[in-house]
């Protein structure tokens, strides 16, 4: 199995975070490529900045379908993924909609810290988009992005008695199993949920494929 991790941003450092995270969680049977675009920001902060991932990002996916099994948009702001379901039928996911949907089947109650004001508002559209909105708590911003305040927000959210909590940023990926260690909430990394959906998708679609004509 095969699967292609899009970074829609143009920082080699985010994508190398998510090359790394992505070893450490992929089955032994299936590879993970992580790229990054490159005529788009550094920071998808704003609708604006997601409008300009589109171009380049179909493109990529039309030219690379044959190669992979499914892919994963590893952007808490989910650009395009509509429009990437729309010219592949290889499962396609958003980290945000992975997250959300993790956290919703977990808690009834979940918060996301997000990187600032405007992706605060996006995050709170996408959940509504998701039929998450109800679940979606709070939507807490860190001072900084550094670790430590991370887990200030984490413990910011048990004091509103919410225990569940979503990283929201990529660049978090490395830091939910030690920030859930510390504060002893239950952390939620997009990535990881994003693989965990594509690899179910794709074995149940072999699965399927594999007792296609026989009667039980």
């Amino acid at each position: 199995m095969k699967i292609l991790i899009i970074n829609p941003n143009s920082d080699v450092k985010t994508t190398d975070m998510l090359r790394e995270k992505s070893s450490r969680l992929c089955a032994p049977d299936v590879e993970a490529d992580c790229t990054q675009l490159t005529t788009t920001p550094e920071l998808i902060s704003s609708y604006e900045d997601c409008a300009c991932t589109a171009a380049e990002m179909i493109e990529l996916v039309k030219k690379s379908e044959n190669d992979y099994d499914g892919f994963i948009i590893a952007c808490y702001s989910d650009p395009n993924t509509e429009v990437i379901k729309e010219i592949t039928d290889k499962p396609v996911i958003g980290i945000a909609e992975a997250a959300m949907r993790f956290a919703a089947v977990a808690s009834d109650n979940f918060a996301f810290v997000s990187t600032n004001s405007k992706s605060a508002a996006r995050k709170k559209a996408l959940a509504r988009k998701y039929y998450c909105s109800d679940e979606l708590a709070e939507v807490i911003i860190p001072d900084t992005p550094a670790r430590e305040s991370l887990e200030k927000a984490v413990k910011d959210a048990q004091g509103n008695g919410i225990g569940h909590v979503i990283l929201g940023c990529a660049n978090y990926s490395l830091y939910d199993a030690a920030i859930e260690s510390d504060t002893g909430s239950v952390i939620y990394d997009g990535l990881a949920c994003a693989i965990g959906y594509i690899e179910s998708m794709v074995r149940y679609s072999i699965y399927k494929k594999s007792v296609k004509g026989v009667h039980v």
